[in-house]
């Protein structure tokens, strides 16, 4: 009798160990956040750009049609945006809590009208347009040196991710 009840409880535990591989193990992935970010309004911008975020490489590019100037990589460069409408980073021109606020204009890389949301620091003159988030890749394109229409589209994933 206990062979028989040793035998059953075997056979069940093999059985569902092959069922489970034929599911996959009952563990699905999880798909890419794929999401366009220009044409969202602030609020919803802020939700999906929330956190930190490693900044990988920045190509700089001349409006001017020139094409890609410069790739630069990075090691240890993080942005971050904070849910109290701040940002902090550590790239090129380190800064901390600095605030910004959102206004709705044009981009005349993006749109011709003033129907997009762009991020300016409350101190500085720079602009930040936040294009998509592409394979959970945030792409967003900062003004580099605006007197001679140079800028830079940042990739960056986030943080929690590697």
């Amino acid at each position: 009798m206990k062979t028989k009840l040793f035998l059953f409880i075997v056979m069940g535990l093999v059985g569902g160990c092959f069922s489970c591989a034929e599911q996959g193990g009952g563990i699905e992935p999880l798909e890419p956040l794929n999401v366009t970010l220009y044409d969202k309004d602030s609020t919803t911008i802020q939700h999906y750009i929330q956190g930190k975020w490693k900044v990988v490489y920045a190509e700089r590019w001349q409006a001017a049609g020139e094409g890609i100037v410069t790739l630069q990589y990075y090691d240890d460069c993080f942005v971050e945006f904070t849910a109290d409408s701040k940002f902090d980073g550590n790239c090129r021109n380190p800064y901390e809590n600095r605030p910004y606020s959102w206004y709705k204009g044009k981009h005349s890389l993006i749109s011709t009208t003033d129907s997009i949301f762009i991020m300016r620091p409350k101190q500085g003159i720079s602009t930040y347009l936040f294009k998509e988030i592409r394979n959970d890749t945030l792409i967003f394109l900062g003004d580099y040196n605006f007197l001679i229409r140079q800028f830079e589209n940042h990739y960056c994933i986030k943080e929690n991710i590697f």
